[in-house]
């Protein structure tokens, strides 16, 4: 045992002997002695007697184990408290006493604290031993049980803001590697216990879904009213992609569980809807000239949508070629608008938007293949929806929000084309309320070491540096020191390929800024960040787009069809899967919900959004497709999806 602890083990063991101990539950250890001649010795000074409290002790031998590493000490102390100590405060003592056994792996029979949880469910304790339970099932590859404990935090009456986020955050890192049962039984009890952000989580617990689970459910008596928005947007999804011997299985298990109830009415109408109505689609690409290979892609795309619509038959596509000159594309979008088309598809190139704003038909909506989403903005018939960096900077922008940062660094090489990506992040984190403290841009070469310490020079906090000086120069005014302190900045987001975020990941360590949180979109994906080896980058997230090489059911299905039809004579690319899943909303809403025109216009902004291969997509108010993409970290240095 460590001398300084003695006294004051002795001090608790003296206050705490049975004659000391009071009858009622609030009794004060007021009367303990102390010895001053201990404390000088051990360098140890706890704060006046008459000043302590039970809570302070067990707050005191808690800060020795994380702190001091002084575990066993702390056990110790805990332990002496548990027995000690009366009602409730000793079960303070106890929980605590457990929780570290259990993080610190000293814990031989886990019932101990599973024993704990059940007499004290509702103890003030219980969400930070859950927390703790987490990791340890975790740990030892019991994922569904660790969610349920970070479950039992959501739903505990006196969990904190800061361990429910806790909680949620490690929660849809597990959901990952749980079983498809566990991930979406865990993503409704979230959507109840936040029911402002409810359709956010309903909405990817459907995505998450299958039929197999859905039936899982079913089976297990879990079909509720309460669980018919997840139904209904499930249905939905299957719905959109024409699966209709899907939606009427849904519906079959509706009809045992929930009779005669409004989903049960809504499912049935989209089963019995009959449309006889002509659809007259525009399309409207490159398909000839320098973009021809891009325009025949997209084009592919939206064939294959079509073949996979049961009433295909009912939809008449009108392709024209855009060419590669504005004036060529205005005169195909007038032969369009002069077949009376009820939706136009395309165009591809911004520079083609851009020409065709001041003679879009205000009454006909426009789903533009465009990378500059910024032009929805100008016209109210246009839609742009595509994967570029800059949706992707401004999707991981509110994500880092979302995640607790509020002041950002943002570094990026010194290439034009990452000017977009960078501006999109800031932009987008400046409206959220967010600083963005510096904005670095890299020389082309291998050590950056030299302008990262610019970064780490002007980060710096700078209030904590001044005072820790002036306490230098009080104490040891001869000793010239360099004093390195936390950067003042939440996180970073790098604009860059993989190659150079894994050597930036090295440099930044070697100037002392580690475990901050760094963000970036799919261009870090070109098989270099694996050259970390997990060691720099375990708190970074990215982005990637799962197709074409995904292996969810959807993909691996709409990779199959694609064979079937083309075989290997044309790569399978992102365009395609933008054009693919652009084609089935148009479908979805002009044969399922019957809307054309301004009705059309209205309906493509819904807030439920639509789910697509490429990641759950959303219209905003401008026009502007939102996507909500897969995030990834990397474990073990491998890429791991963490939702």
């Amino acid at each position: 045992m460590k001398p300084w602890l003695i006294p004051f083990i002795g001090l608790i063991i003296a206050g705490c002997t049975p004659h000391n101990i009071q009858s009622t539950s609030n009794s004060k250890m007021d009367d303990r002695p102390t010895s001053t001649h201990s404390n000088e010795r051990s360098g140890y000074s706890p704060a006046p007697v008459e000043k302590y409290s039970e809570h302070q002790y067990i707050k005191d031998c808690v800060k020795q184990a994380t702190q001091d590493k002084f575990l066993d000490d702390a056990l110790a102390c805990l332990d002496t408290l548990t027995s000690a100590l009366s009602f409730p405060d000793n079960v303070d003592a106890d929980f605590r006493r457990i929780q570290l056994m259990v993080e610190w792996n000293r814990i031989t029979d886990i019932s101990e604290a599973e024993n704990l949880l059940t007499v004290f469910p509702d103890h003030a304790l219980a969400p930070d031993l859950n927390l703790t339970l987490s990791n340890w099932y975790l740990q030892h590859g019991n994922v569904s049980q660790a969610l349920t404990a970070l479950e039992s935090i959501l739903k505990h009456p006196k969990s904190t803001e800061m361990i429910k986020v806790k909680a949620l955050d490690n929660g849809v890192e597990m959901i990952a590697q749980a079983s498809n049962l566990s991930a979406v039984r865990w993503l409704l009890v979230v959507a109840q216990q936040q029911p402002e952000f409810r359709d956010d989580w309903l909405g990817l617990a459907a995505q998450t879904s299958t039929m197999e689970t859905l039936e899982q459910l079913a089976n297990s008596g879990d079909l509720n009213e309460q669980m018919a928005p997840f139904i209904l947007m499930m249905a939905r999804q299957h719905l959109i992609l024409n699966q209709m011997e899907e939606v009427a299985q849904i519906n079959a298990w509706v009809e045992q569980y929930l009779p005669s109830t409004q989903i049960n009415r809504t499912l049935k109408s989209w089963l019995n809807q009959k449309n006889d109505t002509v659809i007259e689609v525009g399309v409207l690409l490159p398909l000839s000239g320098a973009y021809s290979q891009y325009g025949q892609e997209a084009l592919r795309g939206i064939r294959m949508a079509i073949s996979k619509q049961l009433i295909a038959g009912n939809i008449h596509l009108h392709i024209e070629d855009s060419g590669d000159g504005s004036a060529s594309c205005i005169a195909a979008y007038q032969r369009l608008i002069g077949k009376r088309v009820d939706w136009v598809v395309g165009p591809l190139l911004s520079q083609h938007v851009e020409a065709l704003i001041p003679y879009l038909n205000p009454h006909i909506p426009m789903l533009a293949l465009s990378s500059d989403s910024r032009l929805a903005t100008q016209h109210p018939a246009l839609f742009i929806h595509n994967l570029s960096h800059t949706i992707q900077a401004q999707f991981m922008a509110e994500q880092a929000w979302d995640r607790g940062a509020r002041k950002i660094v943002i570094i990026q090489e010194s290439d034009a084309s990452f000017e977009k990506e960078s501006s999109a992040f800031a932009n987008t984190f400046i409206k959220l309320g967010g600083e963005i403290s510096m904005q670095l841009r890299l020389a082309h070469q291998v050590d950056n070491r030299l302008e990262l310490q610019t970064l780490r020079r002007e980060t710096d906090d700078a209030l904590l540096l001044s005072e820790l000086s002036e306490d230098l120069f009080l104490l040891s005014p001869e000793i010239n020191m360099t004093i390195q302190v936390p950067v003042n900045f939440d996180a970073i987001y790098i604009v860059a390929y993989g190659k150079k975020v894994a050597a930036l990941a090295g440099q930044l360590a070697y100037l002392e800024i580690t475990n901050t949180p760094i963000y970036g979109s799919d261009r870090w994906q070109d098989h270099h960040l694996q050259n970390d080896k997990g060691r720099y980058l375990g708190n970074a997230r990215f982005i990637d787009i799962p197709f074409p090489n995904g292996d969810d059911e959807k993909t691996l299905q709409v990779r199959h069809d694609y064979k079937s039809v083309w075989g290997e004579k044309y790569p399978l690319g992102k365009l395609f899967a933008t054009a693919y899943d652009t084609m089935n909303i148009v479908t979805f809403l002009a044969t399922r919900q019957h809307v054309t025109k301004e009705r059309a216009i209205r309906a493509l902004m819904s807030s439920e959004g639509f789910p697509a291969i490429t990641g759950h997509l959303s219209f905003d108010r401008d026009g502007v497709g939102h996507k909500r993409f897969n995030i990834y970290r990397l474990k073990n240095g491998q890429p791991q999806q963490v939702h």
